[in-house]
C-alpha cells in the first residue's frame, strides 16, 4: 500500500511542476512521454522481462488510438493548468468518470442505474459551482474547458482499456507513450509556434522537465503497477483520490491560489460523486483503466 500512496502523491504534484515550466504544453507532454517510455523500457531490461510483441500486434488498433488519446489528454491537462488554478483544473479533470459512465451507456449499452445517475447529477451540479456560471463570475473559462477536454480523452483511454486487459501493463504503457510521442510531436509542429519549441538552456527548467519524465511518469507508473496487483480493486480506487486531494492542497498552500466557498462545495460534490461511484462500481471501472495517464 505504501507504493500506491506514494504514486498517488507524486501524481498530485505534477500541476505544480507544470506551472513552473516555461515550455509549451505539447513540448512538455512529448518530452514526458519520451523520458517515461525510456525509463519503463530500461526497467523491463533490468528485470529481464521481454515485451510480448505477439500480443501487442493483436491489439495494435486500440493501443494506437489510446496512445493518441493519452497524448492529447496530457496536452489539454497541461493547458488547463496554465489557464486555471491547479485545483480547478484538477477537479474538472475528475469529471472523467462521469464521461466514462455516459459513454459506456451509449457505446456498450450499459444500464444507467439509479446510483450512477445520482453520481452524474451530483458531479454536474458540482461542475456548475466550480465554473461560477450560477453567479455570473466565470473565471478561467479556457482552463475549465481544457480540463473537461482532458477528462473526455481520459475517459476514452479508460474505455479503450477494456480491449487491452490481456496485455502486460508495462508493455501497454510503453507502446501508448511511444504513440503519444508521435501524435503530440505532430501537434506541436503544426499548432505551436516554432519559435517557442526550443530547448531553453536554463538548468532549472531542464531539471523540472526531467523530474516530470522520470518521477511523474517512469517511477510513479512503476510504483502504481507494482501495487495494483497486490491490493483489492476498491482499495486502489479509493486511494487513487489522494491525487486530486494533494493537488488541491498544494495549489492553496504552495501556489497560494484562492478558493471560494462555492468552489470548495463544487469540488466536494465532484470528488464525492467519483468516490461514491468507485466504492460502488470500482471493480468495473478499474478493470477498464489501462494506466494512470492523468498525471
Amino acid at each position: 500500500m505504501t507504493k500506491l500512496i506514494l504514486a498517488m502523491c507524486i501524481f498530485g504534484t505534477i500541476g505544480i511542476f507544470r506551472r513552473m515550466l516555461p515550455y509549451p504544453s505539447g513540448m512538455i507532454a512529448c518530452a514526458r512521454a519520451v523520458i517515461g517510455a525510456t525509463f519503463l523500457f530500461l526497467l523491463l531490461v533490468m528485470r529481464r522481462q521481454s515485451i510480448d510483441k505477439k500480443m501487442l500486434k493483436k491489439y495494435l488498433v486500440p493501443l494506437f488510438v489510446s496512445g493518441i488519446c493519452l497524448g492529447g489528454n496530457w496536452v489539454l491537462l497541461f493547458e488547463a493548468y496554465r489557464h486555471a488554478t491547479v485545483a480547478v483544473a484538477t477537479v474538472c479533470y475528475y469529471m472523467a468518470p462521469v464521461f466514462a459512465m455516459l459513454a459506456a451507456a451509449i457505446f456498450f449499452r450499459e444500464r444507467l442505474t439509479g446510483k450512477k445517475i445520482f453520481c452524474i447529477l451530483l458531479a454536474c451540479g458540482g461542475m456548475l459551482l466550480v465554473s461560477g456560471i450560477l453567479d455570473t463570475q466565470i473565471k478561467g473559462v479556457a482552463g475549465i474547458l481544457f480540463g473537461l477536454g482532458a477528462a473526455v480523452l481520459y475517459a476514452a483511454v479508460m474505455l479503450l482499456g477494456r480491449f487491452l486487459t490481456e496485455i502486460d501493463s508495462y508493455d501497454r504503457t510503453i507502446v501508448q507513450l511511444l504513440v503519444s510521442v508521435v501524435a503530440v510531436g505532430i501537434y506541436s509542429l503544426v499548432m505551436e509556434e516554432p519559435t517557442k519549441i526550443t530547448f531553453c538552456l536554463r538548468s532549472h527548467a531542464i531539471i523540472l522537465l526531467l523530474i516530470i519524465g522520470v518521477l511523474h511518469t517512469g517511477i510513479a507508473y512503476a510504483l502504481y503497477f507494482d501495487s495494483i496487483g497486490k491490493l483489492p480493486t476498491q482499495t486502489v480506487a479509493i486511494f487513487s483520490f489522494l491525487d486530486p486531494v494533494v493537488s488541491i492542497i498544494l495549489s492553496v498552500f504552495f501556489l497560494q491560489e484562492p478558493l471560494t466557498l462555492r468552489c470548495i462545495c463544487g469540488m466536494c460534490m465532484i470528488l464525492g460523486s467519483a468516490v461514491f461511484n468507485e466504492v460502488t462500481f470500482g471493480r468495473k471501472v478499474c478493470k477498464s483503466e489501462s494506466i494512470r495517464e492523468k498525471s
